[in-house]
């Protein structure tokens, strides 16, 4: 599922009867904050954690989610 205000994904689940929610960012839902934050003239933002952009298992989505950045750093 995608949020419809910043189109970040997430997913809910159950475990031991109990529900949980998973927000995350991928290259769509950073692109679309990163646009908003230029609209807005916000001083920046940014990924939680850096480190766990370079995912080794899958280059093209981890060079999609740094090229999201850079429209940012221009």
């Amino acid at each position: 599922m995608r949020d419809n205000y910043m189109n970040v994904p997430f997913f809910n689940y159950q475990d031991n009867g109990k529900t949980y929610q998973v927000w995350y960012d991928d290259p769509v839902s950073l692109s679309s904050i990163y646009d908003w934050v230029l609209d807005q003239s916000l001083g920046g933002t940014g990924p939680y954690r850096f480190d766990q952009l370079d995912l080794a298992d899958n280059k093209e989505e981890s060079d999609a989610m740094w090229a999201a950045i850079k429209t940012v750093l221009q």
